[in-house]
């Protein structure tokens, strides 16, 4: 007979189909159908029939509702080619199998299918019985009924027990049947093949204790590493007391015997690995296995801390005390450091564990390497009392020149002295340096007058420019120190000091003699003050002095200019003062403003970049004589298109232009600079978001700026 589910039934036709496992499908009419229960197509009951040819088509004949007391029908079941019980109905899957065992009760005789289940395991080939989804173990696992279950695990064991011990022990390995678990003697016998997840599922205890001797046993005549770190796992399940303490002594020789053996060489070719980083050194250490004593573990760290220091670089060494894997002696450290680069002592003092002592050798080193900077920035940093010393050796060592490099960046805290008495000299900006030393205690205000004074107190002869600035600035900047120094500098007695004093308006007298000779070191523009307030003290009565007094300056000062051509490069003479004074001896001697003056001509035949300067006083006179700069033909603003409609403004003037002049020698050139060009920079410099095009030699404003170029022009235009 055959088996199957219906398909579908039309009770009111009286016809169907049968679905069978193998796909196949069979026509089935009431007329065949021959149990005592009625068809009812919404049970999912098996049905048992015979296949005829009727009405053209194969059809179910003698059907009838599976019978689970039939062994027959059981025989049927059982003879679905490979088991393969399960039928596909309306896209859902049924097991025959188990529909038929869901309907069985818990008082089913089970001796009906006793021999149907001997018989389909019998019939399994070994692969098939390690196949974890046989038939016969879903059966087992899905079905609810005790003593079917009980029957059925009695089968497979039997089975199973029949393979041999390797193929048992990997049917339990699979845990194709949780419930089974092979034979003690298999289990002990099999032993090396145990792993530490089998080991734990073990349920009798002396069976487990018995593997895991036998393991220790094995492991000492046969050492294998991962055996050894495996008990690391299985000391975990050692449930006595007595049994723990064999293991561990017996696993205890075997790590003195084997195991330190191939740690020692790992070791070994680890330190000696250029690429090696400390964390896996750490790693040597705490990867170790629990069990050990601290006798072994003591062992390991010694070990690991003599071949660091054997093999390992410097800086290994230096992290592996770092991270407490060693400890650095004094005497290592004098040795090693001999032999190492200034990056890698450098690296050294970055850590805290070492000691004053060894700071201090490794500091030695550093300045016999000539690293400054960095003795004195670590040596700072580790203690005052360090510091101190190397910064007074360092001093001692370098020219004050070059230990000012680190002074001025407060690294050394040694005044150079003597270095400063030269540095501060006739430079602005030295002094504007000392004014940040002062406000940063980079020096002492005491410290900085004894220089300053000391610098004026050698200054006794004006030779230059810059002996007169030197005498200038230093005077300048005590006195902004402390205005209480006036008198210690009267009493120099070097007349150009009270000149100075006078200058800076410190004092109301001067000395006019003092003034003739020295007039020509002030800058023009203090040679212009210097004109003005004379004739302001004049206008006041506080002085008194005619044209020839005043000439007697000029004239002192152009004689020398004329006479020492060496101080071209010293300093610029102002000619503005020159042409008042003598534009006055005209007019007293001829009425007419007209004269003719050698410094002048000497001016117009230089042929040097220096010229002379004619400022200062004419600078804001209504009545000066410029070129007429016309803002219309010298500057202009254009749209530059680029892209596609897109454009920008383009704001250009001239800084000036080539002009042509005449003298008693013939004609000349000469750049005449345009008196606008600054002013008109200023306002193009306020619109916003404008940019120097220097390749093109103009301002460029982009278009959305249009209202601000719009103010720019009109402003210029009405200006």
């Amino acid at each position: 007979m055959e088996i199957g589910l219906i398909e579908w039934f039309d009770d009111s036709k009286g016809f169907g189909l049968i679905k069978t496992a193998d796909n196949n499908e069979v026509f089935l009419h009431i007329s065949n159908w021959k149990d005592s229960r009625n068809l009812n197509t919404e049970n999912k009951i098996p049905i048992l029939f015979n296949v005829g040819f009727q009405r053209n088509k194969n059809t179910a004949l003698d059907c009838k509702y599976f019978n689970k007391n039939n062994s027959n029908d059981w025989q049927t079941l059982f003879s679905i080619k490979e088991h393969n019980f399960i039928v596909k109905v309306k896209y859902s899957e049924f097991n025959l199998l188990q529909l038929t065992f869901n309907s069985l009760n818990a008082d089913f005789d089970i001796s009906i299918v006793k021999d149907f289940f001997i018989e389909g395991i019998e019939n399994l080939s070994e692969s098939e019985l390690l196949e974890k989804h046989n038939w016969i173990y879903k059966t087992y696992q899905n079905t609810k009924i005790d003593n079917l279950k009980t029957l059925l695990l009695k089968i497979i064991n039997f089975r199973i027990n029949k393979l041999s011990n390797t193929q048992i022990l990997q049917f339990w390995k699979k845990k194709i049947l949780t419930d089974f678990e092979p034979s003690d003697s298999i289990l002990t016998h099999c032993y090396k093949e145990i792993e530490i997840v089998e080991l734990k599922s073990i349920q009798k205890i002396e069976t487990r204790n018995i593997i895991i001797i036998k393991k220790a046993r094995n492991l000492a005549e046969n050492f294998n590493l991962l055996d050894f770190l495996n008990f690391d796992q299985i000391f975990k399940i050692i449930d006595t007391e007595n049994l723990r303490t064999k293991i561990t002594r017996d696993i205890t020789k075997i790590a003195k015997s084997h195991y330190l053996e191939i740690v020692n060489q790992k070791i070994d070719d680890s330190t000696k690995n250029e690429i090696i980083s400390i964390w896996d050194l750490k790693k040597i250490i705490s990867e170790q296995p629990t069990f050990l004593d601290d006798e072994i573990i003591n062992s390991i760290k010694k070990e690991l801390e003599k071949k660091i220091i054997q093999n390992g670089s410097f800086r290994i060494v230096i992290d592996s005390w770092n991270e407490n894997l060693l400890e650095l002696n004094n005497d290592f450290i004098k040795t090693k450091v001999k032999e190492q680069n200034a990056n890698d002592l450098e690296y050294f003092l970055n850590f805290e564990n070492s000691n004053t002592e060894q700071i201090d050798i490794v500091l030695e080193q550093l300045l016999k390497l000539d690293e400054y900077e960095i003795v004195l920035d670590k040596s700072k940093f580790h203690s005052i009392k360090l510091f101190e010393k190397y910064d007074k050796l360092i001093f001692n060592r370098l020219e004050e020149k070059e230990y000012f490099a680190f002074w001025k960046l407060k690294k050394g805290m040694i005044l150079p002295e003597n270095h400063l008495n030269t540095y501060l000299n006739h430079n602005e900006d030295y002094y504007r340096e000392l004014d940040d030393w002062l406000l940063t205690k980079t020096i002492s205000k005491e410290a900085a007058k004894k220089i300053l004074f000391s610098n004026i107190q050698e200054t006794k002869t004006i030779n230059s420019r810059f002996d007169f600035y030197t005498l200038y600035n230093s005077i300048k900047s005590i006195i902004s120190i402390d205005n209480n120094s006036i008198s210690s500098l009267i009493s120099l007695q070097n007349t150009c000091i009270p000149l100075i004093l006078w200058h800076l308006k410190i004092i109301e007298e001067f000395d006019f003699e003092t003034l003739k000779g020295k007039f020509i070191y002030f800058k023009p523009n203090d040679q212009v003050n210097i004109f003005k307030r004379l004739f302001y003290l004049k206008h006041n009565q506080q002085i008194d002095f005619d044209l020839e007094k005043l000439d007697e300056i000029l004239r002192a000062d152009v004689d020398l200019y004329l006479s020492n051509e060496q101080y071209n490069n010293d300093f610029v003479l102002d000619i503005s003062t020159h042409i008042i004074i003598e534009c006055l001896k005209s007019y007293v001697k001829t009425g007419n403003f007209v004269f003719e003056s050698d410094l002048i001509l000497k001016d117009l035949r230089n042929n040097s970049d220096k010229k002379f300067k004619i400022e200062h006083y004419f600078d804001k006179c209504k009545g000066r004589l410029t070129a007429d700069w016309d803002w219309n033909t010298v500057g202009k603003i254009t749209q530059v298109f680029y892209g596609e409609g897109q454009f920008y403004y383009a704001i250009e003037f001239e800084p000036g232009r080539q002009a042509e002049g005449k003298n008693y020698y013939g004609s000349y050139t000469y750049f005449e600079k345009n008196p606008n060009f600054e002013n008109l920079k200023e306002e193009v410099k306020k619109i916003p978001n404008r940019k120097w095009n220097p390749d093109k030699n103009h301002w460029g404003v982009p278009s959305s700026n249009k209202e601000d170029v719009y103010l720019f022009a009109k402003k210029i235009d009405s200006s």
